[in-house]
């Protein structure tokens, strides 16, 4: 299944990750993230989208990501 979890800045938009949803014979639930954590590269590059656009008036600011 794809979750979008609060990760970073609320500012910008949120990465999707995957999970694997797993049930055991006594009925314990659990979520395991199945993504190998894209989600960070995701967060990045849309943090970094972010900057780029609120700051594209200041010359002396370079965003690097």
């Amino acid at each position: 299944m794809e979750l979008f979890q609060n990760r970073t800045f609320s500012e910008v938009e949120q990465p999707a990750s995957l999970f694997v949803f797993r049930i055991d014979k006594q009925a314990n639930m659990a979520l395991f993230e199945a993504d190998g954590k894209r989600w960070v590269a995701d967060a990045v590059g849309n943090i970094a989208a972010y900057l780029k656009e609120q700051l594209a008036d200041q010359k002396h600011i370079t965003v690097l990501a």
